[in-house]
């Protein structure tokens, strides 16, 4: 099979995979959520913060090396491993001795069981890195979508029966320890590779100098993207967190189906031709359009649809997430083009380029956050939307140098998705004003959805016939 079909067929696994698990698991969400409240969401989310720092620093970016690599011996694959294993649990020990020094800080008592018992993930995660590395660079993504899906299913049945139970917060972390628990066995009676025991320096460095940058681009990319958890936390408490961190899920939600799915095959897949700038060129306008069409409309929608998306499957006692859902749809119609652009970084081989400009912006996310959290909840969503006006140009012009794209083309790809989102939210507020009166939430979510799906796919074949007919042939099962 070419590596054209293999990528398309690689994407639309991807795609599968992580729509079913997203759904999946916004689906458990709002269940939790309506059970437990939003305290127990801050508490874990207080965790996160540490957990996803620390797990960070154990990777260092050793998969995504793994997948970039053109040529791969078993000694990379045994060093990577090992060390990663290694480092995991030396971690986990520390954590469990030092977690109760971070629930002091933010005298938050139960934190500290919480951390002890999330740090657990780091080991499991340290089995699967390497499996999981292997499947993303041969484009098996279906092996990783059965295997993320069953993973979300045991997840979300065991949160779901312990928080019906009482068990409270503890719903929350045992459903994120049985999810990546199940995901490392499933992964393991899959991928037939085993670990061996030689392993060398050299292989470690041929890692790490491409890892590094991945791992410093993840470092920037996480203040910028968790110091909002920890300031919120810290200065306003876990309840305010809670409503913040239910909103920011909703868009992290559609972000990770549409940018992580296809942003997965476009580093091993590019990674392969790298050096034909014009297939890359043409791929890059590609994906580019398919990405706009898919969220720009989507998320005017979804801040339109803010308050009846949080009431009907909420309740009232969230309707302080309202507000941050709306401000956060903003920032999510330019978020997926942005990772999209990073992941084209990264797999012409330039992490280093994604790592500087998020290392400037980064500083420019926390200071701003530091600012403006005594102002609410509110102030620090529109702090993401400001960071992703401002990185958008610079991200463009990284990849004007990186792969000689037209910018006057690369502006004109985003005219038709935006008139498109024009044309939806006029008809989705002219149905709300219309039929407000006569319809509950329900049936205005639904309504607007058919709307949206209607007009959209209405215009792509009426103004975009080239790209649907490509993505027609995609969605064939082909052989050559």
């Amino acid at each position: 099979m070419s590596l054209s079909n293999k990528a398309y067929k690689g994407a639309l696994w991807s795609i599968f995979q992580f729509t079913g698990a997203q759904f999946s698991s916004t689906l458990v969400l709002l269940i939790l959520a309506s059970v437990l409240g939003a305290e127990a969401f801050g508490l874990v989310a207080l965790a996160g913060v540490y957990i996803d720092f620390v797990q960070i620093l154990i990777e260092q970016g050793f998969a995504e090396a793994i997948v970039q690599r053109q040529e791969i011996e078993a000694e990379h694959l045994n060093t990577a491993f090992w060390f990663g294993l290694g480092t995991s649990v030396l971690i986990v020990s520390i954590t469990i001795i030092f977690a109760g020094y971070v629930a002091i800080l933010f005298q938050e008592p139960q934190l500290k069981n919480v951390i002890q018992w999330l740090s657990l993930s780091f080991i499991f995660r340290s089995l699967n890195s390497v499996q999981e590395a292997l499947l993303k660079r041969d484009l098996n993504f279906k092996s990783l979508s059965v295997r993320t899906l069953g993973a979300n299913i045991a997840a979300g049945i065991t949160g779901v029966t312990m928080a019906y139970a009482g068990f409270g917060v503890w719903s929350l972390v045992a459903r994120q320890l049985v999810e990546v628990a199940v995901g490392t066995v499933l992964l393991w009676t899959v991928v037939r590779w085993r670990p061996g025991f030689k392993v060398s320096s050299q292989h470690f460095r041929d890692l790490f100098s491409y890892g590094v940058n991945i791992l410093g681009n993840r470092v920037a990319f996480f203040f910028s993207k968790r110091a909002d958890d920890f300031l919120i936390g810290y200065f306003l408490g876990p309840v305010y967190l809670g409503y913040y961190t239910i909103a920011y899920k909703f868009i992290q939600t559609a972000n990770r189906t549409i940018s992580a799915s296809i942003g997965r095959v476009v580093v091993p897949a590019f990674s392969r031709v790298q050096d034909d700038l014009v297939k890359v060129r043409r791929g890059f306008y590609k994906v580019t359009e398919l990405m706009s069409y898919a969220t720009i409309p989507f998320f005017t929608v979804v801040m339109l649809l803010s308050s009846e998306i949080i009431l009907e499957f909420l309740g009232d006692e969230w309707s302080n997430s309202v507000p941050i859902l709306k401000i956060l749809s903003f920032y999510g119609m330019l978020q997926v083009i942005l990772r999209f652009n990073e992941s084209m970084m990264n797999a012409m081989g330039k992490p280093d380029w994604s790592f500087k400009i998020n290392t400037v912006f980064s500083i420019f996310s926390v200071t701003t956050f530091m600012l403006v959290v005594s102002q609410g909840i509110n102030a620090v969503a529109a702090v993401y939307v400001v960071r992703a006006c401002l990185l958008f140009p610079v991200s463009a012009l990284a990849i004007k140098k990186l792969i000689d794209i037209d910018i006057r083309r690369y502006t004109i790809i985003f005219v038709k998705p935006i008139c498109l989102s024009l044309l939806v939210g006029i008809a989705v507020f002219g149905l709300k004003i219309m039929f407000s009166d006569f319809m509950n939430n329900s049936l205005v979510i639904l309504g607007s959805i058919i709307v949206y799906m209607t007009l959209s796919v209405m215009f792509f074949i009426r103004f975009s016939p080239t790209t649907f007919a490509e993505l027609r042939k995609v969605l064939v099962k082909r052989k050559k």
